[in-house]
């Protein structure tokens, strides 16, 4: 992997988020191996995977977890990147013509892109191309979608099995009122269960569905630039006769004043 693909952010500020709670600990007399309770953690975490893997589907699951990379991965699909890209393979395009973007297309990693231009080459229609590609999209979206549910189903799962450990220590603590051993065992119990249950899922579980949250509306943002990209290509490479075009447009004097309209194309044509 590439040093410039290489992004320490989310990790960084994934060890400052758990290294500040413990380091508070510390401070206040504190200690480590207090905060380790191995049971907990197995009622805690085995408990919400189980919830979890009941819940989603096992492709969803393994997507969230291949999702991970981008923790340390930099994510190379940037709109605002994407854009100046396909404004340039437009001007070319526009200059050159068609046989100037093949040699392009290698340098812009994307399956829309490349199967909207094969379309295009071999004649389809802009409504079949549109159609074709946009559904693409939608699947990729509710790929994305289900990576991001499946982390912030194990926040919320996490947070109630942690409220269901706290009820067993406490009922644990009040049945050993006579050994003080087996009271505080019940009572740490009880707390660590908290602890886990809503710590963890705040500082880890949350943040990580909201980066990959992130990275999805980005990639399928530009996608949507690369659709909107092809449908401009056929359009110019196939203009409508100039025949059609006066039988359709309306009398000057019946024609509507343009209005000012922001749009991904109006991007692209700039």
């Amino acid at each position: 992997m590439s040093r410039k693909l290489i992004t320490i952010t989310p990790l960084l500020g994934l060890t400052v988020g758990l290294g500040s709670v413990l380091v508070a600990n510390l401070m206040e007399g504190g200690h480590l191996n207090s905060l380790i309770q191995p049971t907990v953690a197995l009622a805690v975490f085995g408990g919400t995977l189980g919830a979890v893997l009941l819940q989603s589907r096992f492709k969803s699951v393994m997507g969230s977890v291949r999702a991970l990379k981008y923790l340390i991965q930099k994510n190379t699909h940037e709109p605002s990147i994407r854009l100046a890209q396909l404004q340039i393979l437009l001007r070319q395009t526009t200059r050159g013509g068609f046989q100037a973007l093949r040699p392009k297309l290698a340098e812009i990693a994307d399956p829309v892109l490349s199967k909207g231009i094969s379309m295009v080459a071999d004649g389809s229609s802009p409504r079949s191309i549109q159609h074709s590609l946009a559904a693409e999209i939608g699947i990729e979206r509710d790929e994305w979608h289900g990576k991001v549910q499946v982390w912030n189903s194990m926040g919320r799962y996490a947070s109630l099995i942690g409220i269901v450990g706290f009820i067993f220590g406490t009922i644990h603590a009040l049945s050993n009122l006579d050994t003080l051993s087996n009271m505080g065992a019940g009572i740490a119990f009880s707390l660590i269960s908290m602890i886990y249950g809503f710590g963890v899922p705040a500082l880890v579980f949350y943040p990580i569905a909201e980066k990959i949250k992130a990275v999805g509306e980005e990639i399928v943002k530009c996608k949507q630039l690369s659709l909107t990209f092809v449908l401009l290509i056929h359009e110019k490479m196939n203009p409508p006769a100039p025949e059609s075009t006066l039988a359709q447009a309306p009398p000057a004097r019946e024609q509507a004043p343009e209005r000012f309209k922001i749009s991904v194309t109006d991007d692209l044509r700039t």
